[in-house]
């Protein structure tokens, strides 16, 4: 059995990442989702799905004739876009089974469920075992109740599984299939993998909280120094890399397993004449500046070049918002003292906690930043997701607060001010030339939530049409741009027109759909409202 494994991405940082995807930049999650599906005897190919590729004619890239689709969706504004391309497959590939994974599947369950109505199944949280083990059922045509699967039978009925489950040994699963990815890859030296899954944290605007209620058995899992040294190994002997990302919520929660990976890495680089340099995301507790010291020069020993880090806010008040580990701001300054000792690149994200900040929390921000002095920083408006602690506080007592002018002033102007501290003069006249690039943000940021919008008024139409409330369907139907993605609108359009006596108005809109889709059921639609008309006008 054939399964087609698509990875679903609405939101795009470059051009580039059209048609293609960097090396390190590999979704993890349904490339372990390929290998396991190969591990337990099934072929399978990878898609990339992009609103372009999708335009572009998606189902051109599929290159045999797949039994079952496998979709991970990671983002809410995905939602839009797998609708449509399980439409298309719908047509396409009629008989073919479709399961829909992913963190955002995982958070909103039923709501996913319920608006994407021709999916067969669903995948709540790890799906390496589980959606093996539904396309065994499909080989078969008998499902029956399984761990993290939503199933509809033969018979259209719910299956509900009981429980969800993480897998509790990383070390079993495949290495990820990057082969898969070979024809929408950009060539690279760099690479990512997974060390862990999960997180121990309870930050109150991140999923993870949600993600870790819905798990029926241990949330947070790591895998083990030798089962990671041999992963990378293989990525360099077979693609040559040379920088390498590990990938992990929180690298330093088991401070003796990291230690003993920094000493694998260590004499792994040791036994190289290329040295392979590496990157890892970790979190700050005042630990690593007295008993847990060593692994600072550990990783520095074993080639580690860059340190990312979640500081959010140089604010304690915000911080202690945001459900973030405790330590003052004069630790976390002296840590990254001993980091640019020791000639580490350094990366801070932080965010700028609309509604909740203000000018005091906003200067200790900016002052602990330019104290740091971290190599990059990224910097992003507070959107904690629906379902998490502080989505519910801000839509409940703050709903109403929007970004005044002087919120996007501070937001806009804090990188500059940090780096104008302690960068070169002609690095900060780069970056100020190079200032056109928020424009392009900001038209990004425009229509993301233009297509935010357009899926919200095009469930609500379609809600209204299938309740057969016409009138309401029309109103919303009106307000959505059609283009060659959505041109079903002008059928549906057309069918609620005619119902209301509007006939005139049904018959343009079946015209445009005949030049887009010459179906014969618009056709035989366009001639009855032309002989309701004749009829009118003889009755007149």
């Amino acid at each position: 059995m054939h399964v087609c494994c698509v990875y679903i991405r609405t939101y795009l940082i470059s051009e580039t990442d059209k048609y293609k995807i960097k090396g390190d930049k590999i979704p993890l999650g349904i490339s372990y989702i390929s290998s396991s599906l190969k591990q337990a005897g099934y072929t399978t190919e990878i898609i990339y799905c992009t609103t372009f590729t999708f335009n572009n004619g998606i189902t051109k890239y599929i290159k045999h004739n797949p039994q079952v689709f496998a979709i991970s969706i990671t983002a809410q504004e995905d939602v839009f876009l797998l609708i449509k391309f399980i439409e298309q497959i719908k047509r396409e590939y009629n008989n073919a089974k479709i399961i829909v994974g992913g963190p955002i599947v995982t958070i909103d369950t039923e709501n996913i469920f319920n608006n994407v109505q021709q999916t067969d199944a669903i995948c709540i949280g790890a799906g390496e075992k589980a959606i093996a083990e539904y396309v065994k059922q499909v080989e078969k045509g008998k499902y029956q109740k399984t761990d993290n699967l939503w199933i509809k039978d033969s018979n259209g009925h719910i299956i509900k599984c009981d429980r969800v489950l993480s897998i509790e040994n990383l070390d079993e699963l495949p290495y990820p299939d990057r082969e898969g990815w070979n024809r929408w890859i950009i060539p690279t030296k760099n690479y990512a993998i997974s060390i862990n899954r999960g997180c121990i944290y309870n930050c109150t605007f991140c999923n993870n909280n949600i993600l870790k209620s819905k798990s029926n058995n241990r949330y947070f899992q790591e895998r083990s120094a030798e089962n990671i040294l041999t992963e990378i190994d293989f990525i360099v002997k077979e693609y040559s890399a040379k920088n390498i990302m590990l990938v992990g919520e929180s690298a330093i929660t088991n401070v003796d397993k990291f230690r003993r990976l920094c000493l694998a890495l260590k004499n792994y680089n040791n036994s190289l004449i290329d040295k392979i340099q590496f990157e890892i995301n970790i979190n700050f507790t005042p630990n690593l500046l007295n008993e847990d010291l060593d692994i600072i020069y550990l990783m520095k020993e074993a080639n580690f070049k860059l340190l990312k880090f979640s500081l959010e806010s140089g604010s304690y008040e915000i911080r202690k918002l945001l459900g973030k580990p405790s330590y003052q701001n004069k630790e976390i300054i002296e840590f990254f003292n001993i980091l640019h000792k020791l000639n580490f690149n350094t990366l801070c994200w932080v965010i700028y906690c609309h509604p909740f900040e203000t000018r005091k929390t906003y200067y200790e921000t900016l002052n602990c930043l330019r104290q740091c002095k971290p190599t990059r920083i990224i910097y992003q408006i507070l959107s904690p997701l629906k379902g998490t602690q502080l989505y519910k506080k801000i839509m409940g007592e703050h709903k109403d607060k929007k970004l005044s002018i002087i919120d996007k002033y501070r937001f806009y102007t804090l990188k500059f001010r940090v780096y104008n501290s302690y960068k070169p003069r002609m690095v900060m006249l780069n970056i100020f030339l190079s200032r056109y690039k928020l424009f392009i943000i900001l038209k990004k940021l425009i229509l993301k939530y233009k297509q935010k919008n357009k899926f919200k008024i095009i469930q609500k139409s379609k809600k209204c049409f299938y309740n057969k409330k016409y009138k309401k369907a029309i109103k919303y139907f009106n307000k959505i741009s059609i283009d060659k993605t959505n041109y079903w609108i002008y059928g549906d359009r057309g069918i609620a027109k005619m119902t209301i006596g509007d006939y005139k108005g049904a018959i343009k809109d079946f015209d445009k759909i005949l030049e887009l889709e010459p179906k014969e059921i618009y056709r035989e639609k366009r001639e009855e409202c032309l002989n309701l008309l004749n009829i009118l006008d003889k009755t007149k």
